[in-house]
């Protein structure tokens, strides 16, 4: 059993398995006198320590007088049963694998037991069955579950495990609804799934089992009784469990007794062991504050396998968890993350361990580790329901995200400014224009969804009318313009570091009317100039919004020369070399002698790449700047509205969508401009600002009729 030391004794006197406790029992009650049979009232004994009734609590004990009643398999049946379960389960007497399988054939071949023939079954290889094993197995398996078949109704009518045969399944699970009529505990135990919540009976017999003792019932319901309380009891399988959170003593009794108990496993990504209790006291704690990670001691050699100790502290179960160990050199910088996920039951109080995945890539050596959470969910959520939080891709060693409270999700779409091809890069959404935001409004959480959205920052300039229709909605939607986007013309002529255009030039050469940079159209917009007797490459790519922009303003500025219409999906001339994707296109002129193409802003200067000067209506030429493009003196210019809904569900989210709109209205203006967008004018941000105002909640729901 691999183990880690961290914790040390958690201060349980542990020791070897001992004779009953002398401790009295139960206190007689007054009820009339039933006549009970020895073998019974040893069974009683052995129940009774294994609840803790009127004693301590006492595995050991229990075992002892279940192998006596058993006898090898010739004594009582039940006791059989008992003393079986006691091995597998390794409480109160050692897991022996060849034990249990000689106890469980003798207990089908003598008993016709179902649980034995089942065991002995799964315990031994098939060419090593002993005569009539298969067919006495057979036989018993096929009893029905009643009151004189309890043993079967304790295995359960589909013993070999799930199935996605719905008739199967169906059967098994009226099976066990059979079973825990009878009052087989372990039948009802079966019956209580997530997904199944109606059963109340079951709930309710499981619940007042774990009341009087039963830890398998406690567990089941979610009230695991103390893990170092069962191991002083005997419980061996919970020593392993302790000893995997570092308890020395505890891992050498589950040693002792062949107890296999798996901490974690190098070869998986990741291990959880079950739920256990802790010395935790549980709380009313907020949402990300419910959660507590103790990283645990590693042996040498061990140090890129981090492994945690998971409590939870607030006093609603724990569902659903997922998030990342990230990893970090010896500067503290991150060098890796790997993802984890608890999908179980974390009951209030209970803690489990969290093995990660060991190999972070061939950044680095992992000198460090920390934990980021960012989703968890709750057994009294809606079962849609996840409370969402940011792990950053880079966050430092240390830093919290957010205060622990509950976050209020903003769904944005921000097509074309981020993505693939988009201005800021692929992840620019989280790490440009969320990561920051959110770390200066706590309890916040945005990310990207196009569609029925929060917030939508237009693809291309749209009317409020499309902004509703994406966004689905027939509500009130108000637009505030944010930013100017213009096109640029890029180019590659050497020794040509300055290049002025007129649009009817521009239009005849998307035209093909002219296909040489020496063209006389082009030097009459270049006197002074040496154009090279070059041919004129143009790149294009086919359905970019840069497409559709630049169409857009050639048939307004060259109308009458300009002949190809408004379009993205249709290529400017058949013959043109297609390029799709600005940065590729980007780096196709810088490649190619005499080329030009179209490209967004952002994007040049990284191409190091000469841009053209386009004349305006004022018959200058401009170069795109943000100055030019906010003064409206460079004229290939598309204006980006971000769009609203102005009916907002509740007061929270009406909150943070003001919040985001002014953040991007105003802090973020310069963010904007150092990635080539240009800040409207001042008159226009305060018209946006000004229409935040009209954010208003939206009207109850009208009442069912009654």
């Amino acid at each position: 059993m691999r183990r880690k030391v961290v914790f040390g004794v958690l201060g349980v006197v542990y020791g070897a398995c001992a004779s009953p406790s002398s401790a009295p029992p139960a206190s007689p009650t007054k009820s009339p006198p039933v006549v009970v049979s020895a073998a019974q009232r040893a069974l009683d004994d052995a129940r009774a320590y294994e609840l803790g009734e009127g004693r301590a609590r006492d595995y050991c004990a229990a075992a002892k007088i279940y192998e006596q009643q058993c006898a090898g398999g010739t004594g009582d049946q039940t006791a059989c049963r008992r003393e079986l379960q006691a091995m597998i389960e390794g409480r109160g007497v050692a897991q022996d694998p060849i034990a249990e399988a000689r106890l469980a054939t003798e207990l089908c071949r003598r008993r016709a037991d179902a649980v034995g023939c089942f065991i002995a079954l799964i315990r031994i290889p098939e060419k090593e069955h002993p005569p009539d094993l298969d067919a006495q197995a057979q036989r018993a398996l096929a009893t029905p579950c009643d009151v004189h078949h309890l043993d079967h109704c304790e295995l359960g009518g589909n013993p070999l495990g799930y199935t996605r045969r719905k008739s199967v399944a169906q059967r098994a699970h009226e099976f066990d609804e059979q079973g825990c009529a009878l009052g087989v505990l372990e039948a009802c135990i079966r019956l209580i799934k997530p997904e199944d919540p109606e059963q109340s009976a079951a709930k309710s017999t499981v619940s007042k089992a774990c009341d009087r003792g039963d830890a398998a019932a406690c567990e089941a319901v979610h009230r695991p009784i103390d893990t170092a309380a069962l191991c002083a009891a005997h419980d061996y399988t919970a020593c392993g469990v302790l000893g995997c959170a570092g308890d020395e003593a505890a891992a050498r009794i589950a040693d002792a007794n062949q107890v296999s108990v798996s901490c974690d496993d190098p070869s998986e990504t990741r291990t959880l062991t079950r739920p256990v209790a802790s010395p935790v006291t549980p709380s009313p704690r907020q949402v990300f504050d419910s959660v507590e990670f103790h990283q645990l001691n590693m042996p040498q050699g061990m140090a890129s396998t981090p492994k945690y100790q998971i409590y939870n502290l607030g006093t609603r179960t724990i569902v659903n968890l997922q998030g990342f160990i990230i990893a970090y050199d010896a500067a503290d910088h991150p060098i890796g993350s790997n993802a984890f996920e608890f999908r179980d039951s974390l009951a209030p109080g209970a803690t489990t361990t969290l093995a990660a995945i060991t190999d972070f890539g061939s950044s680095g050596t992992p000198v460090s580790f920390d934990v980021c959470v960012n989703l968890i969910s709750f057994a009294d959520d809606d079962p849609n329901r996840y409370h969402l939080a940011r792990c950053a891709r880079d966050k430092p060693k240390g830093l919290r995200w957010g205060d622990g409270r509950d976050t209020v999700e903003l769904r944005v779409g921000l097509g074309g400014i981020t993505g693939g091809e988009g201005l800021l890069g692929a992840e620019a959404n989280d790490s440009v224009l969320y990561e920051p935001f959110e770390r200066t409004h706590p309890g916040i959480f945005v990310r990207t969804e196009a569609g029925a959205d929060s917030v939508f920052l237009a693809i291309e300039p749209m009317t409020v009318a499309q902004a509703a229709q994406i966004m689905k909605t027939r509500d009130p939607v108000i637009e505030l313009p944010i930013v100017l986007e213009p096109v640029a013309i890029a180019y590659n002529l050497s020794g040509v570091d300055q290049l002025s255009l007129s649009p009817v030039v521009l239009a005849k050469i998307f035209q093909r009317q002219i296909v040489r940079w020496d063209d006389p159209a082009i030097a009459r917009d270049n006197p002074g100039r040496n154009l090279p007797a070059l041919p004129i490459a143009v790149l294009q790519d086919h359905g970019s919004s840069h497409a559709l922009r630049l169409t857009t303003y050639l048939a307004s500025a060259a109308r009458g020369v300009w002949k190809l219409g408004v379009h993205r999906n249709v290529a400017f001339a058949s013959d043109f070399p297609q390029v799709d994707g600005t940065r590729q296109r980007a780096k196709a002129v810088a490649e190619t002698p005499g080329a030009l193409s179209y490209l967004g802003p952002g994007f040049t200067p990284g191409a190091s790449l000469a841009v053209a000067r386009i004349r305006n209506a004022s018959g200058q030429f401009v170069a795109p700047t943000p100055d030019t493009v906010t003064r409206g003196t460079y004229p290939l210019v598309s204006p980006r509205s971000l769009f609203v809904r102005a009916q907002q569900p509740d007061q929270a989210t009406l909150d943070a969508v003001r919040a985001y709109a002014t953040w991007l209205l105003d802090d973020e203006q310069a963010l904007f401009a150092r990635h080539g967008l240009a800040r409207p004018a001042p008159a226009v941000l305060k018209v946006s600002r000004n229409r935040l105002d009209a954010l208003r909640l939206a009207p109850p729901a009208p009442s069912p009729p009654e």
